[in-house]
């Protein structure tokens, strides 16, 4: 359940989280336009026009004014910096800006910050330029220039705008985000330390690429030069409030499961245990193979068996017996044995002969007249012979001699 829960869960972290990324290239890119559209009306304004044509210090405060009004009424601007060739006149709205042999230099932090613009001069779209070197940069935006013309206009992005574009999206799951151009340097991140080890992975498409078990890398490209917005996507936090959620499930399963192995032993106790033993005693040699069920049924066909083949011999020697008694009665002359007899078997008293109680003992008794011996007149002897007829004994018994 945890898995499929992960897996689930993942899913829709990486839709959000690519959404996301989607809906801040979308806001750069709205926030890029409102900055070519003040481009665009700067070109056409009549104080810089005037300044270039007339090269006064009052066109030139004016277009100063002008420049700095621009600046301040769009906050992805940090500053616009407008040189006019002709006249040799450089207006920066808040930087400091020093133009040399061609080249822009941009104060920061102590230092400047180069920037050359003649090798953008040629270019037919807009450009996002990365000036300087990561740590010490500034985002600049080149609108694309005839290269005939007399002014070089740009533009200094404000960094603290799109830092906050991009923190709004931070969360658990996106622990770092960044704008990143196309050699692989960040221009604006948020917890960029997490992502500068990664950025060696392939970015032209873009897309998702896992780099473990439990962080991946979302590339959205789209913006000038290549541009991307760069984010980094873990599962821990995930992870950890799925196992918060599911900890309560897990002692729950842990007593079911508690439950249901009691209920297991018992039910073994009252069913398996028996029937183990039975097949223990039945069952003289059990195969491992086996269960107890086919053993047992093995054991009761076999009895069964060997029951139908005992009773089949007794019948036989029922029948063997009864032709043997017949047998003598015809070949002897009528005598009381030999009625005795008959009655014996019109009675069905020969059955008895072979029931199955324990320690049956059938007993014969022979009655005869002796003529007295001369020795010992007027003494009658009866010679009594007990015989023993059991399948289990064939002891014979003394015999006994009665006056």
């Amino acid at each position: 359940m945890r898995g499929q829960l992960s897996a689930t869960y993942l899913d829709m972290l990486n839709q959000e989280a690519g959404q996301q990324l989607e809906n801040i290239k979308n806001q750069l890119s709205a926030d890029l336009t409102t900055v070519s559209r003040v481009n665009s009306a700067l070109e056409k304004n009549i104080n810089l026009t005037l300044s270039r044509h007339i090269g006064t210090s009052w066109n030139g405060y004016l277009a100063a004014q002008e420049i700095n009004s621009y600046a301040l009424a769009n906050e992805s601007i940090q500053c616009i910096v407008y040189y006019d060739h002709i006249h040799d006149m450089l207006h920066s709205s808040e930087k400091y800006v020093d133009y040399t042999d061609g080249v822009f230099r941009i104060y920061k932090d102590g230092e400047f910050i180069s920037f050359d613009s003649r090798e953008y001069e040629d270019c037919i779209t807009n450009q996002l330029i990365l000036a300087g070197e990561e740590g010490s940069s500034y985002l600049l935006y080149y609108p694309c220039a005839d290269g005939s013309r007399d002014y070089t206009l740009f533009y200094i992005l404000n960094e603290v705008s799109i830092s906050n574009m991009l923190k709004s999206v931070l969360s658990e799951e996106i622990i770092s985000l960044a704008l990143v151009n196309s050699e692989g340097d960040i221009a604006v991140g948020i917890n960029d330390q997490l992502l500068t080890p990664h950025l060696g992975i392939a970015r032209d498409s873009g897309g998702i690429y896992p780099l473990d078990s439990q962080t991946s890398l979302h590339i959205r490209g789209g913006l000038y030069n290549d541009f991307t917005i760069t984010a980094l996507v873990s599962d821990k936090a995930v992870l950890e409030r799925l196992n918060a959620i599911l900890s309560r499930t897990y002692l729950i399963l842990f007593f079911l499961g508690i439950t249901g192995l009691f209920i297991v032993l018992f039910s073994m106790r009252r069913t398996y245990l028996p029937l183990r033993n039975l097949a223990r005693k039945i069952v003289k040699n059990p195969s491992p193979g086996q269960g107890y069920l086919e053993q047992l049924d093995l054991a009761f066909s076999a009895t069964a068996s060997e029951n139908q083949n005992l009773r089949k011999k007794i019948a036989k020697y029922r029948l063997s017996m009864q032709k043997s008694i017949f047998d003598s009665m015809l070949a002897s002359r009528q005598s009381p044995e030999s009625e005795n007899f008959v009655q014996m078997d019109n009675g069905n008293e020969i059955d008895a002969f072979f029931t199955m109680e324990p320690d049956n003992l059938i007993f014969a008794l022979r009655i005869g007249l002796i003529p007295p011996l001369t020795r010992f007149p007027g003494i009658l002897y009866a010679d009594c012979q007990r015989m023993r007829l059991s399948t289990s004994s064939t002891k014979p018994f003394p015999e006994r001699t009665h006056a």
